[in-house]
Parts: C-alpha cells; sequence; structure tokens
C-alpha cells in the first residue's frame, strides 16, 4: 500500500465490510436446451444479480472513476452473464450422456457509486467475454429420477485484462410426461482485473457465490 497526497493506493476494498453490498436472496435463471441430435447438444443461459449498499462513513477515502467518496456512499451493482454451449456427446444413450463442453460466457457488469450528501455519482461498466471449456453429463436412474452434473473452467489474459471463471454444478432431476424439475447445489467462482494497477478505470474483482438451486422446466 503507497500513500500519494495523503490517499492510499493500492488498498483492498471489500464489497461487503466496506460497502455494506448484500447478496441478493435468490438468483432467476433463464436455460434453454436443444438436442438437433443424439449426440449434440446446444445450451443458452441467462441471468442477471443486483447488488446494493449503502454505508454512512467509510474507513478510507475512495476514489473512484475520477470522484472521492467519503460519506453517505450508496452502491449499486448489476451483473448480466449470458452463455452459450456446444456439447458433443461421445457416450450417448436413451438414459443420458456424457461429453465435453466448449462456449462463451459474457459478462456484463456495472457499479454505481452516489453520494446524495454531496450530489456525487460514478459508474464504471464493463463487458467482457470469457470462453470455458467443460465437461457435464446426465442420466436417468429409473422412474423418471435422474442426476446430472456440470464443470466449466478457464483462465485467460487478454490485452490489460486477466480473468478466470468456474462453474460447479450437480443435482437429481425428475420427468413426467413434459415437466421437469430438479434440485441441485452450484458453486460460482469469477476473478476480473482490468486496466493499469494505480491507473484511472483499473478495478480487480474477486467473487464466488454458492447455494442450493431449484430448476422447472418443461421438454418439448
Amino acid at each position: 500500500v503507497e500513500e500519494v497526497d495523503g490517499k492510499l493506493i493500492g488498498e483492498t476494498l471489500d464489497f461487503v465490510d466496506d460497502l455494506d453490498i448484500r447478496t441478493p436472496t435468490s438468483v432467476w435463471e433463464i436455460e434453454l436446451w436443444a438436442r438437433p441430435s443424439k449426440r449434440n447438444r446446444l445450451i443458452l443461459s441467462y441471468y442477471q444479480c443486483r447488488y446494493r449498499g449503502d454505508i454512512d462513513i467509510l474507513t478510507e477515502e475512495l476514489d473512484f472513476a475520477g470522484e472521492e467518496f467519503s460519506v453517505d456512499v450508496k452502491t449499486y451493482l448489476v451483473a448480466d452473464r449470458f452463455s452459450f454451449y456446444y456439447q458433443f456427446l461421445p457416450f450417448a444413450t436413451e438414459r443420458g450422456g456424457i461429453g465435453p463442453l466448449i462456449g462463451v460466457e459474457y459478462f456484463d457488469l456495472g457499479i454505481e457509486l452516489k453520494s446524495e450528501k454531496f450530489d456525487q455519482s460514478a459508474k464504471e461498466t464493463i463487458s467482457i467475454p470469457i470462453p470455458v471449456i467443460g465437461l457435464a453429463g446426465d442420466y436417468v436412474i429409473g422412474y423418471g429420477v435422474g442426476i446430472w452434473g456440470k464443470i466449466g473452467w478457464i483462465g485467460l489474459e487478454i490485452q490489460d485484462i486477466m480473468a478466470s471463471y468456474t462453474d460447479l454444478e450437480i443435482g437429481f432431476s425428475f420427468k413426467w410426461k413434459y415437466l421437469f424439475a430438479g434440485v441441485g447445489y452450484r458453486y460460482l467462482e469469477s476473478r476480473l482485473e482490468t486496466g493499469e494497477e494505480d491507473e484511472d478505470g483499473y478495478l480487480k474483482i474477486s467473487n464466488s457465490q454458492s447455494g442450493f438451486l431449484v430448476s422447472l422446466g418443461v421438454n418439448f
């Protein structure tokens, strides 16, 4: 940590402890699956997370997007995530299959800080596509009950952007005629660093989320 003109450069900012950002209790995700042939799958999904923080006094003055914040700081963070996957199933049967995944995760992240007391507002937006590889499979045990699992991962560096992403999911499913229901567990971890350290626009984010998920769907 370096002090320049009374400001701390390189200070780590914790979204929860420093900005009091609260994690949403639930996140909705829309997912579409298509199986044009026995050994080929297409998967398209989208979800959005919204976070908000409200803190009276920051422990240190915060310089964000050219504005300095210290008191009465409200934080708004919106993360949109789109993904498209292709899966090849070398091992496919009537009960299910398993095979490698390849696709793209596209993130659009917006962070806005406001201070009504000083009529301040600053916003940064980052959009980044992340290629992902992984493995996924599902299997119907019997009487409509099945299991499924998926893991996706990537780490890359493009110019001044470094990113890594891990997506782990496992669960049980139940199918009856055209209806689908499932319950499982999901773990997501993402790390993003963009810009040059000690310069305006530099941002480093490390985030992990985990929890139980419930799925409802219709098979066409």
